[in-house]
């Protein structure tokens, strides 16, 4: 997944952490092998404030090691962004890379897969049928690592207070396409509310909103790809630019806040709390923030563009992150048993149970097991409508650098349509070799 603010993604110092084999002996320690695992994952679901025995991955790998305690995970907390990606490839061909590591999936991983090691060998075939998001991780036909958890998708929470004000219930009728939506926005808009909340400050909101409305009408999981190699661009995909003028309508009609350039994510929150906007668009990493308004918040999925979507009711999401194994690695069969512990059932289980935002990946799992959460329910309801999966997940992140810096001018009406596809071109072709 990546770094913006809309995912709401962490940034952490690189340290390590040698979690103890609480189930060895001391005349154990010579039979022991030690794997070495780089993390931006797992780490982020854990409170800065509680102490690291109660980790959520210092309990895995300690339960880890009650199954293997001849094998040492050696833990290393890395940042979660793009660079991270960087220092694995150098790592791997100098010879001190890890040997298993999260990273971005999709192109971020496929650009580095030469440095990860082919898992189809030891992907079984229940584990083929039983875990989701193997398309986030299979480049030129082969499996380069393990999906982690789900996030859900994104969705449009919205005020049932607020709505009531102006005469609307979504919980019995909600906008299904754009112009239905423009058309509740017009009544929220008329009854002196704000229909709806946006930040474009650090410009990353088009990865939520944009990747899914172009996504839609598109063969996304082709024509994203096409994109980012460069076998076509931004101006001969017409439904890019399409689904760009109707988002900006958004702004054009009034229907959101006036200062989307200035205020940040946080603060909208706090206004979509307090009842001073009807909707927000977020994934699930609102839901601890929204639990105090009870029952009298809802979820919607994104409207469609029009009729002829080809994948309706959900939104961008699924898996954004790979589990893999690190190609120079010399201990690959213990570091694929401790990913495979990781995806296991019962760990995923306690994975989703100590971080109530996260969605089980695994069929098996039914979201109620580990949920009483209704909006988390919610999110994973639309969830089983499919996904568009996240266009800068795909996208070289220099272009997306360069989307992300002019998304929000094209918004708010200081870009031509021209203007705004030469600049994204531009940059897609500079990315090519």
């Amino acid at each position: 997944m990546k770094k913006n603010v809309v995912r709401g993604s962490i940034v952490l110092l690189i340290c390590c952490v040698i979690i103890p084999m609480l189930s060895c002996t001391k005349s154990d320690v010579d039979n022991v092998e030690k794997i070495v695992f780089w993390d931006s994952y797992y780490i982020g679901v854990n409170d800065a404030n509680i102490p690291e025995s109660d980790w959520y991955i210092t309990q895995a790998i300690s339960r880890f090691n009650d199954i293997y305690p001849d094998i040492q995970v050696e833990y290393v907390i890395v940042e979660h962004s793009s660079e991270t990606i960087k220092k694995f490839s150098l790592a791997c061909e100098g010879g001190t890379g890890p040997d298993i590591v999260t990273l971005w999936s999709s192109a971020y991983a496929k650009n580095v897969k030469d440095a990860l090691l082919p898992l189809d060998s030891y992907i079984t075939q229940e584990e083929r049928e039983t875990i989701t998001g193997w398309d986030t991780v299979i480049f030129d036909g082969i499996t380069y690592g393990y999906p982690t958890n789900d996030s859900g998708v994104q969705v449009i929470y919205y005020n049932k207070a607020v709505l009531e004000r102006v005469g609307l219930d979504f919980d019995s009728d909600y906008p299904k396409t754009m112009d239905e939506f423009y058309a509740a926005c017009e009544v929220i808009k008329n009854s002196g509310e704000t229909p709806l909340l946006i930040s474009y400050k650090n410009g990353g909101m088009d990865a939520a909103t944009m990747s899914y409305w172009f996504g839609q009408m598109v063969d996304s999981s082709n024509v994203f790809y096409d994109l980012a190699e460069g076998k076509t661009d931004f101006s001969e995909q017409s439904m890019f630019i399409y689904a760009a003028q109707k988002e900006r309508n958004l702004y054009i009609n009034g229907y959101t806040n006036a200062d989307v350039l200035s205020a940040d994510e946080s603060s909208l929150v706090s206004r979509f709390i307090r009842g001073d906007g009807a909707m927000i668009i977020g994934n699930t990493w609102y839901i601890d923030s929204l639990q105090e308004l009870g029952d009298k918040v809802g979820i919607i999925p994104l409207p469609s563009i029009n009729n002829d979507a080809n994948i309706t009711g959900t939104g961008t999401g699924g898996p954004g992150l790979l589990l893999g194994i690190s190609a120079s690695s010399t201990q690959s069969d213990s570091a694929i048993k401790f990913i495979k512990f990781l995806m296991s059932r019962d760990e995923m289980i306690e994975f989703c149970n100590f971080n109530n935002k996260a969605i089980p990946n695994r069929k098996d799992i039914d979201v109620h097991e580990i949920s009483t959460n209704a909006l988390l329910i919610r999110h994973a309801d639309l969830k089983e409508n499919g996904y568009v999966v996240w266009l800068d997940n795909v996208l070289p992140s220099s272009v997306c650098d360069v989307w992300f810096q002019y998304a929000p001018l094209y918004f708010t009406n200081q870009l031509s349509d021209d203007e705004y596809l030469d600049k994204l071109n531009a940059a897609l072709y500079e990315s090519i070799p």
